[in-house]
């Protein structure tokens, strides 16, 4: 018995010093096919992961009334936390009752939290995925903890592929991204699918130019 063993162990060991069976990762930019217009199948996937899309609103004041009235209306919140960002800047004190500004928060606040506004990254045309990263201002709860959760972007931050996220975001330092691809979900319970036990159950995208 020791001897197999002996002989399995020198062969893995004499396989792993041999230059000719090391293993090779192929090159990111070779996966999948092109895609030509990034924000037409990022609009299309993200629509087929259950996201909701809202008309883009250039001016800010004009934004901050059209969402609360979205959210007002789709989510009957009236306590809101917004990421402390030049994306998420608005008129919102006379909007919502109850109104949390990024890091100024206790447990108590948030764990009754009903909506979430926040910046991302990178929109990701190939899967419908946004990628949103923690930072000050933007805690990593504030993208996880609320039921529902807005999202702003603009439509410089769309790339085509997982791959042009990855060096994009490769020059950057956060504490750590989030990858959300629609509202969360899970089967493991006797495949019963079920939203929102890991994160929220319902994702909005507002994309608008500046």
């Amino acid at each position: 018995m020791n001897d197999s063993r002996t002989d399995i162990l020198s062969s893995i060991r004499t396989t792993l010093r041999s230059t000719d069976h090391k293993a090779t990762m192929p090159a990111l930019e070779s996966w999948g096919a092109a895609i030509d217009d990034p924000l037409t199948r990022f609009l299309a996937e993200w629509k087929r992961n259950d996201g909701i899309l809202l008309p883009p609103v250039a001016d800010p004041i004009e934004r901050s009334k059209v969402i609360a009235e979205f959210i007002q209306h789709e989510f009957g919140a009236k306590s809101v936390w917004i990421a402390e960002e030049d994306d998420c800047k608005g008129d919102w004190n006379n909007r919502f009752p109850e109104l949390i500004l990024g890091d100024h928060f206790d447990r108590n606040t948030i764990s009754q939290c009903e909506v979430a506004i926040s910046g991302c990254e990178l929109c990701i045309g190939e899967t419908g995925s946004i990628a949103v990263s923690s930072r000050p201002g933007r805690p990593r709860a504030l993208s996880l903890l609320p039921p529902n959760v807005l999202f702003m972007t603009t439509k410089s931050r769309i790339v085509a592929k997982i791959d042009d996220a990855l060096t994009r975001l490769a020059t950057q330092a956060p504490h750590g991204w989030v990858w959300i691809s629609g509202p969360s979900r899970t089967a493991d319970i006797e495949k019963v699918l079920v939203k929102g036990v890991h994160g929220p159950k319902r994702v909005a995208l507002m994309i608008f130019d500046t």
